[in-house]
């Protein structure tokens, strides 16, 4: 073969195998604006994975049905890209379903949502999720049947005016089938107890799971700063809390309160401030 032939070909193999690797390494951000996500975008002057690019804005009223199908093609779109979701601070008047999604980056900044769920709920396990920045709830944390989940910081606390069922919040629940959950900080500030909304509330933080607890869950600090009933009720095997601060717990009773998972029947009524079975 010729040897100019040949080096221009070995430069042309070099340069394609350069910006294959590249598409890899930036994924959604080495396309173009209007093929990444042309069908998702209402507004062009937010950044691509900022949702208002998408039609969801903080502190607005708007139709959460229509909200919800919307944010269900962002997590599509972002499950087949490396685009990360951007929710810039303020109030987003919905529950955050993750839901059987897997592969998902999503940034907070202070950003405000009802309830933050991640389950099997359609059918397949959530796994590999990274949460980073600040989110804050006025409802609750759920988890369970999920897995290689990372999150920074959760907030819970109460305000009746911006929660969608205009009750306390309750709590952090880390349920069954939760394996690889990891957690820099959480916080609840606040947790309800009166009435039958309040029926499987039990502790401002559980960890339990119908035979099947949690595992590998590390939570680097917990700061519980008032609960109606329990202040933690830990099950589960290799789980680590390096930090736990329990201010006030055993507020209210457990009146109308379920039976706990793992636990004697009975037991559940005699409140505690750290309850590990």
């Amino acid at each position: 073969m010729n040897l100019k032939l040949y080096s221009f070909l070995l430069v042309g193999i070099l340069l394609v195998s350069c910006n294959s690797d590249n598409k890899k390494k930036n994924g959604v951000d080495n396309l173009k604006p209007d093929v990444k996500d042309k069908s998702l975008t209402i507004s062009k002057n937010y950044k691509i994975g900022d949702v208002r690019r998408y039609g969801i804005y903080p502190d607005s009223i708007y139709d959460k049905n229509l909200i919800g199908k919307r944010l269900n093609k962002i997590f599509d779109f972002a499950e087949k890209t490396d685009m990360v979701i951007n929710f810039p601070e303020g109030t987003y008047s919905i529950n955050l379903n993750l839901y059987s999604r897997k592969n998902i980056k999503i940034k907070f900044n202070n950003s405000e949502f009802n309830a933050l769920r991640i389950s099997d709920e359609l059918g397949s396990e959530t796994k590999n999720i990274d949460l980073s920045g600040t989110i804050i709830l006025y409802d609750s944390f759920s988890i369970f049947n999920s897995k290689d989940i990372t999150i920074d910081t959760v907030i819970i606390k109460t305000n009746v005016s911006k929660n969608i069922q205009k009750l306390r919040s309750r709590g952090c629940h880390i349920y069954k089938g939760t394996n690889n959950l990891k957690i820099k900080y959480l916080q609840v500030e606040d947790l309800g107890s009166d009435g039958v909304a309040y029926k499987n509330t039990h502790a401002a933080l559980s960890i339990d799971g119908a035979s099947n607890n949690p595992k590998n869950v590390s939570i680097d600090e917990v700061n519980i700063i008032s609960s109606d009933r329990h202040g933690a009720y830990i099950t589960g095997t290799n789980n680590n809390i390096k930090k736990i601060t329990i201010k006030r717990y055993g507020k209210n009773n457990a009146d109308s309160m379920s039976g706990m998972e793992d636990a004697t029947a009975g037991k559940e009524k005699e409140l505690s401030g750290l309850w590990i079975n």
